[in-house]
Order: C-alpha cells, then structure tokens, then sequence
C-alpha cells in the first residue's frame, strides 16, 4: 500500500495532500504549530469575535488556482470596491482597480505601457492559469496553448518581466514616479529586494490576476480557507464500484453452473487487473462484485473502471495457465459512487447500485433479445 507523508499544513501541503488522496495513496499530514493552515491562519487578537488574519490576508489565488476550483471549497468569497491601492508621500494614491480601463486611466501617461504589458495576461488567464500553476514545466501542449492565448508577442513581453527585478523592470517600463512606486509596491510581496530577480514577475502576477479574479478575502479570516482544505483532506474517502455481471442467470440455466462459473472467473480476474493493493474487492451477491477504493475521486475511478470490457477481453484472449474463460460473448455493467464521512459507505452503495442499473438499462436498449447489436 502506498503511503505519503506530507510536512507542513499550509495551503501547497493541503492542496497537495488531497491530490495524493485523489490518486490513491494513504497520507498522513503533520503540522508543528498548533492550527493548521500555515500562512492561512486567523486569530482573535483584539476583542472577542473579531477575527485577524495574522499573516496572509487577500487570497487571488484561492479563487483563481485551476486546481481549488475544483474542490468545491466551502468558502465565501468578499471582493473590495478596488484590490489595492499604493499611497504617496502627497497623500494620493495610485489604485488598482478590478477594470483594466480604470487602472490605466490612473496612470496617467503610463496607462498605455501598462496595458500593452497586461491586457493580454488577463484576456489569455484561462489557459495562462493551468500552464503556470501546474506542473513544471508545463506540458508542450498546455505551455502553446498558453502562449496562443496571451499572443507569442505579449507572451513573450511578460516572459521578460517575469524574470526581471522590480526596479530595472520599474524604471524601464514606466515614466512617472507615481506608476514606478505603484509598481514596485506590488513587486515587494515577493519578500525579495527589490534589485532581486524575479521580484517582477511576483508583481506583475499580482496585477494580473487582480483584473482577472480579484483579490478576494475569505470570510471569516483566512483561516476558513485552511479549514475548508482540511475538512477536504478528512473527508475524501475514496469511491465505491458495483460491477453486474449481465446475463449471468440466463449462461447458467442455458448452459450449465460450470460455463457460469467461467464467466464469474473472467470477470473477477479481469477486475484484479484494476484494482490496486489496498483497493478491496468483494463478492457482492451471485452476479455481483463490490470494489472499495480508498483515496480515490469518483472521476479516476471513472476511467479506471470504464475500462473493464476491454479488460475482460484481455482474459478471454490470453487466460493464465490454468485459468478457464468463458469464451462467449460477456458484459459487466458499473456503477461508481464516492463515499466520504458526509457520504456512508451505505448511501454510496445504494447510489452506485442506481447508477449501474441505469447503466445495464441503456445497455440493454442498445442489444436486441437475440444479443445482436441493433442499427
């Protein structure tokens, strides 16, 4: 049985512990402080009720991460009128503000330099988002479609900014002090001098993403967010698989225990062929099979055991010494259904029994009586 352990509570050791669940895998987290979360972490500094952040506070990517728009956090979202505003020694500010037309009318006579840097990041966020925030590097395919998305040009000018230092970047993109303090000030959440690469590329993403989702608070504090991710990593238990065997009562009245007891062997050796080594499966019933799979999400299960026609082909064609086929034409229907501590391994079997005689019932629309498939 694979097992990972993941140091640190923070929304990366989260985030990447309910993707090990995801796939299969038995995992622990451990966490020194006495909260989880990390960064993510919110406490009553002041008066009873009144909640802090105590250390990360606007969260864009919490709403703007492909991967946590997938969870289905249980979090809600505030947006301020504008993201962030940067003041000045004259007791204005420079702000940036949720349009991209806004923010560059209050840049004045930099507001075209800083559209042209970007505009294209933010129409192209869509694809941009999976190819940064995922594997690195990125697919070819995903890093093109990225490219394409943002135009090669514009594509390449963030590049450049990205991997530059917020002062060269600063003083070579823009005229005013206003749009160079304003820039700067977004760059120094990289915790980097600011003569430091890629201190840019922090502010730039920042800007960007505050066009594309904002900067939104959780409320309640951040640390509703860790706890969001922590209830997910506790309650992602793993899915359940019911697999029918079709037909199983007409191979024995027609043609005998012996050839149904083939049918029974192929299919349950063509499930092995699935499961891993901590998966269960079960005789579920005279032509049933029940298959437990822990940690793993319903969609991966889909693919896995969407597979098992093919796999009950394999057996039929290449049977282990030994082992006695049933040759004849065979189907299994299959029903999935995830279960979790919100969901009981009960009410799961239930739900994927329902889905697989929905499953056997299309199956049957498609064959005749005689077994023949029909036009």
């Amino acid at each position: 049985m694979s097992r990972a352990l993941v140091v640190g509570s923070g929304p990366n050791g989260l985030a990447a512990a309910i993707a090990l669940l995801q796939g299969g895998l038995e995992v622990e987290v451990r966490e020194a402080a006495g909260w989880v979360g990390g960064g993510l972490h919110s406490a009553e500094l002041t008066l009873p009720g009144f909640a802090h952040d105590v250390c990360a506070s606007v969260l864009p990517l919490g709403l703007g991460s492909p991967f946590f728009r997938t969870l289905d956090l249980d979090v809600e979202w505030v947006h301020p009128d504008a993201p962030a505003a940067h003041p000045l020694d004259d007791g204005s500010a420079v702000v940036l503000e949720r349009g991209l037309d806004e923010t560059a009318s209050g840049l004045g006579s930099d507001g075209s330099a800083y559209r042209r840097l970007v505009e294209p990041l933010v129409e192209g966020w869509d694809e941009l988002a999976p190819a940064l925030l995922g594997r690195v590097p990125p697919p070819p395919r995903r890093g093109l479609r990225a490219a394409r998305a943002a135009g090669l040009r514009g594509f390449a000018a963030a590049a450049r900014t990205a991997l530059g230092d917020a002062r060269s970047v600063a003083e070579s993109l823009f005229e005013t002090d206003r749009a160079q303090a304003w820039f700067a000030g977004h760059c120094a959440h990289s915790m980097l001098p600011l003569e430091r690469r890629p201190s840019a590329g922090v502010g730039l993403a920042l800007a960007v993403l505050g066009h594309a989702v904002g900067w939104p608070l959780a409320r309640g504090g951040s640390q509703s967010l860790a706890d969001a991710l922590a209830g997910r990593v506790r309650e992602l238990g793993g899915s359940i698989v019911l697999i029918d065997l079709d037909g199983l009562k007409r191979i024995n009245d027609t043609e005998g225990h012996e050839e149904g007891d083939r049918a029974i062997w192929t299919v349950a050796t063509a499930i092995k062929k699935l499961v891993r080594g901590n998966d269960h499966v079960i005789r579920w019933g005279g032509d049933e099979f029940l298959v437990i799979l822990p940690g793993m999400d319903e969609e991966l299960a889909r693919k896995r055991f969407y597979m098992l026609p093919s796999k009950i082909d394999e057996v039929k064609q290449s049977p282990k010494p030994g082992g006695r086929p049933y040759t004849k034409f065979l189907a299994a229907s299959v029903g999935i259904h995830i279960y979790s501590k919100r969901v009981a391994v009960d009410v799961a079997i239930a739900q994927a029994d329902r889905v697989m005689y929905e499953r056997k019932r299309a199956h049957r629309e498609l064959r005749s009586p005689a077994g023949e498939k029909t036009q």
